[in-house]
Formats: C-alpha cells, sequence, structure tokens
C-alpha cells in the first residue's frame, strides 16, 4: 500500500515517547503538581503521535476502510491533538495556580469547541468527510479545528507563561520564546506547503524530551515546593507573633 503521507519522523520518535512516558511514571510517581502536570502533557503527546501516524496509514487505505473507521481514526487525531495543546496549557498554568479547576473554564474552551465540531462532523461535514471511494475531502472548518484550535491553545499557554513571568525561570521564557517562533513555523510550512507530511508531533516529541532535559526535574519542583510550603510556615509564624504581641498590649492596657 502506498501511503498519502510521509509518517516517518513522527514513526521515528515513538520509542523515544514510550521511554519518555515509562521513565515519567517511575520517577514522577509522587511528584508535585507541576511533575504531575507534565506528565500527562508527555502521554497525550505520546499517544496523539501513534494515532497520528495510524490515522495516516488507515486514510491512506481508502476504499478498503469502512468510512466509519476512517471518521473515527480522524476524529480521534483531532481530539487528541487539542487535548495535547491543553495539557501544556494546564502545565504551564500549574507554576502559579497549582491545580486546573473548573473555574478555570477560558483555558478549557477552545477544547471545548474543537469537542462539539468534530461530534457533529459526521452529520455536517464542517471538517473532513470521506467519499464512497474513501477519498479524503476537507470541510470549511478543516484548517480552523486540524490547526487553528491547536495552535490558539498552545499561544494562550505561552501567553500566560509571559504574563506570570516571574512564577518562571530565565531558560524557561527564553525557550518558549523559542518554541512559540519554531512551532508556529512549523504549523504554518506544513499547513501551507507540507500537508502530507506528519512533522507536527515529531516537534512535538522533540519539545518533550528538551523541555524535561533543560528545565524540568522532579528535584527542582520539589525544592519549589518545600520553600513554597517554608515560606507559608513563617508568614503564618509571623502572624501568630502579631496576635500574641497585640494580646500583650490589650492586656497590659
Amino acid at each position: 500500500m502506498n501511503l498519502d503521507y510521509n509518517i516517518f519522523l513522527e514513526l521515528a520518535v515513538i520509542p523515544l515517547d514510550i521511554i519518555i512516558c515509562v521513565y515519567l511514571h517511575l520517577r514522577f510517581n509522587k511528584g508535585s503538581n507541576v511533575n504531575r502536570a507534565f506528565k500527562s502533557f508527555a502521554l497525550l503527546v505520546a499517544v496523539t503521535n501513534i494515532v497520528d501516524v495510524a490515522t495516516a496509514i488507515v486514510t491512506s487505505a481508502k476504499g478498503a476502510v469502512p468510512n466509519w473507521v476512517h471518521y473515527l481514526f480522524n476524529t480521534a487525531d483531532c481530539i487528541l491533538a487539542a487535548a495535547s495543546a491543553t495539557a501544556f496549557v494546564f502545565y504551564v498554568y500549574s507554576y502559579v495556580q497549582g491545580r486546573f479547576g473548573i473555574r478555570n473554564i477560558v483555558f478549557q474552551l477552545p477544547f471545548m469547541l474543537d469537542l462539539v465540531l468534530l461530534v457533529i462532523n459526521p452529520f455536517t461535514h464542517l471538517v473532513f468527510e470521506y467519499d464512497a471511494a474513501g477519498n479524503y475531502i476537507h470541510g470549511p472548518l478543516f484548517v480552523a479545528v486540524a490547526y487553528g484550535i491547536p495552535i490558539a491553545t498552545f499561544l494562550m499557554g505561552c501567553g500566560y507563561m509571559l504574563i506570570h513571568w516571574k512564577n518562571y525561570r530565565r531558560a524557561q521564557i527564553i525557550s518558549m520564546i523559542v518554541g512559540m517562533i519554531l512551532t508556529g513555523t512549523i504549523f504554518f510550512l506544513q499547513m501551507l506547503l507540507f500537508d502530507d507530511y506528519l512533522i507536527t508531533f515529531f516537534v512535538a516529541s522533540i519539545g518533550v524530551l528538551v523541555i524535561y532535559l533543560s528545565l524540568e526535574t522532579p528535584d527542582y519542583e520539589k525544592l519549589i515546593e518545600t520553600m513554597k510550603e517554608l515560606q507559608e510556615a513563617r508568614e503564618r509564624e509571623a502572624e501568630a507573633s502579631a496576635r500574641e504581641h497585640l494580646s500583650e498590649e490589650v492586656m497590659l492596657a
């Protein structure tokens, strides 16, 4: 079977994805909120990479595969792409606020919109469809869903990091700016010139590795968490001391 897509870059990093996820599972087993958010991000990138490759193979099979299978794989691929970008936002957010709660609904809106459009797509064909011969046909919202929503979500996370830059190390800010430029460039190149090359999650997988090697370690995050707990304990002690001093003054008066 001749493939309609060049899958070899993403196929090559699947073993790397698996190794990273297994290592993070073992090393981050009792990590901080940041550690857990990073582990979820890495896992979603790995799963999406595998599904992206499988989707390219299924799509290339055309009429040899039932159309409902085509819809299943492509829908899962698009949803996972948006979920990976959202997991990146969770990771960035965890540095400032810890756990990602329901009150942060604004960060989840792009993913929810993506989910709705893909669920109704088999009936509306707004994103993609397949003809009787199994040919893949882009719908009017294909670019917005396949590229726009993941890019917008990723940029949302980058923007949040830049706004709260004091909560991050200098190396993280620099890496994020470089990552924004490279990721945006690669997305647009794939969208405009190399639509038949699977390179998005090859880059994402390499990005996960770079983030871990240069920025993210369980020991560092545990140190940060310990320092925060120590600072909170000092503040509580200072408040208790102030109350005790005030009580003594009141009694003396």
